[in-house]
């Protein structure tokens, strides 16, 4: 059993859902978000929310650059094993760098966002928050697969992250050391 927060742009049927906007203050979501129902049925709790900018936009008229969202914190202070998040602009992936934790941005069609309160939808993406990559792939796998709510979707229906062990080789430039 895994500990998860969603980010306050991720639906629960009957659950306040605001996406950080005062607009949405009095807003109760009328279904559940796929990744949602793939983590209760994997035996996962959702054990909070996490606060969001407005609609998962930064404010770029304030000084907040070392400000770190909720999301990452809630796993780096042993909140929450994982949290799901809508990683648009990659401030999460900076951020959870500078923490210690890791961010994992799935491909573009491998997570439904079905349920997910939208800013781009061609750009919005579920992504995992996790203390390490290995940890996230598994709740990854979880998440992932077809979904015929999301019409973006790739048609299969699961992913097995944890399968592919196969080392990798990186290379790196000599024009950029």
């Amino acid at each position: 059993m895994n500990r998860v927060v969603l980010e306050d742009c991720i639906m629960q049927k009957g659950i306040p859902v605001t996406a950080g906007s005062k607009i949405l203050e009095n807003f109760i979501s009328p279904l559940t978000a796929t990744v949602v129902n793939k983590l209760l049925d994997h035996g996962n709790v959702i054990v909070q929310r996490a606060k969001m900018y407005e609609f998962g936009i930064p404010n770029f008229f304030t000084d907040d650059s070392d400000e770190i969202p909720e999301a990452i914190k809630v796993v780096k202070d042993g909140v929450a094993d994982y949290s799901l998040c809508n990683d648009l602009f990659g401030k999460y992936r900076r951020n959870a760098a500078e923490t210690g934790c890791c961010t994992i941005h799935p491909t573009y069609g491998t997570v439904s966002r079905f349920g997910l309160i939208p800013l781009v939808s061609s750009m919005d993406q579920i992504g995992v928050v996790c203390k390490s990559i290995p940890e996230g792939l598994k709740l990854l796998s979880q998440i992932a697969g077809n979904d015929l709510e999301d019409g973006a979707m790739f048609p299969e229906k699961f992913y097995d992250y944890a399968k592919n062990k196969q080392s990798i080789s990186v290379g790196i430039p000599e024009s950029i050391v």
